[in-house]
């Protein structure tokens, strides 16, 4: 009898497993636009390889100038690119996200050698850290997955306004629904870290809202700022960083990504269409404040719709990231 439970329990498992792969596999939708971007600038961060490396592919083949913001400034990588796309207009910029120093450095950069910024998109991201924290004082998947892109944006907001309309575009995660986060976790303008398991998802969430309010700030200069989940994508995130999941929630966590990367994986191809269409369909020139997966609004996370929370998120972030009071936005 106790062989008979567990094949039927195995068996359902399997079917449920292959349903979700069938599911993922039939709703992966395309980036249709037939724009062409001659004249515009995008800035994509951890372009080197996955995701942002298939979105600056298929950015700089409609003719935009692209600029790669990584930690790796690879010259072969930059060739490869250029001989792929026919676009000899792509820029390699070094930045490291782990520091708020090297990204104040870029920006300094762009402002020094940018007219203008069409189209900026947030890509850069880990999978788990080290508990060593950053010279900063945060740690690394805190600082690299949530506030460098968020000062990385805030400091850019000015090539972006330059823009006849500015696109900014940040990687969230559909396993944001899982955060922990409340107002609670604020005190003294610094955001608490109380388990580390739920770090990755936490930043996703706070990613979210940090997309909403710069939704809110920039509407008026016809800036847009929107959110997405590029799905289960096959990229190897969460093998890179497997060495730190340490204790049994962090193993436990490391085996559910495993598992829904295996049976619902994307490629980055498909992965990237998301972001794409945000950075260049017509049809959503006009949105701002969302949260998109598959080419389509999604369900924002429990907590997203509470304004005490975003606002105290968004003044603690201003805060840690050492903004000065002239760089402040009203």
């Amino acid at each position: 009898m106790p062989y008979i439970i567990i094949t039927i329990v195995v068996s359902v498992v399997a079917v449920i497993l292959i349903l979700i792969r069938v599911y993922f596999r039939l709703i992966c939708a395309r980036c249709r636009s037939k724009v062409t971007l001659l004249g515009k600038t995008a800035l994509v961060t951890g372009a080197s390889s996955g995701i942002g490396y298939q979105i600056a592919t298929e950015l700089a083949s409609r003719g935009c100038r692209v600029v790669l913001a990584q930690r790796t400034t690879d010259e072969v990588m930059k060739a490869e690119l250029i001989k792929e796309t026919k676009n000899p207009n792509i820029i390699l910029e070094y930045v490291d996200m782990s520091s708020f120093e090297s990204v104040r450095n870029l920006v300094g950069r762009m402002n020094a050698s940018l007219d203008k910024l069409d189209i900026l998109i947030n890509n850069a991201g880990v999978g788990n850290s080290l508990d060593a924290l950053t010279k900063d004082g945060f740690t690394f998947l805190w600082q690299i997955n949530y506030y460098s892109p968020f000062l990385l944006t805030y400091l850019l907001v000015d090539l972006l306004k330059k823009s006849d309309s500015g696109r900014i575009i940040f990687t969230g995660s559909i396993l944001a629904h899982l955060h922990t986060v409340s107002a609670r976790d604020i005190e003294n303008n610094r955001i608490k870290s109380k388990i580390k398991v739920f770090d990755y998802v936490n930043t996703k969430f706070l990613t979210i809202l940090a997309a909403d309010f710069f939704a809110m700030k920039l509407m008026k200069f016809n800036i847009t700022s929107n959110s997405y989940h590029p799905g289960i994508v096959s990229t190897p995130i969460f093998e890179k960083t497997a060495q730190h999941y340490r204790g049994i929630m962090d193993r436990l966590a490391l085996i559910f990504a495993l598992i829904l990367k295996m049976f619902s994986k994307k490629t980055v191809e498909e992965g990237a269409q998301t972001a794409l269409h945000l950075a260049i369909a017509n049809e959503v020139a006009n949105v701002t404040g969302e949260f998109y997966g598959e080419n389509t609004k999604s369900c924002k996370p429990h907590g997203a719709h509470n304004e005490m929370l975003r606002e105290r998120v968004w003044k603690a972030t201003e805060f840690s990231v050492g903004l000065k009071p002239e760089e402040i936005l009203e």
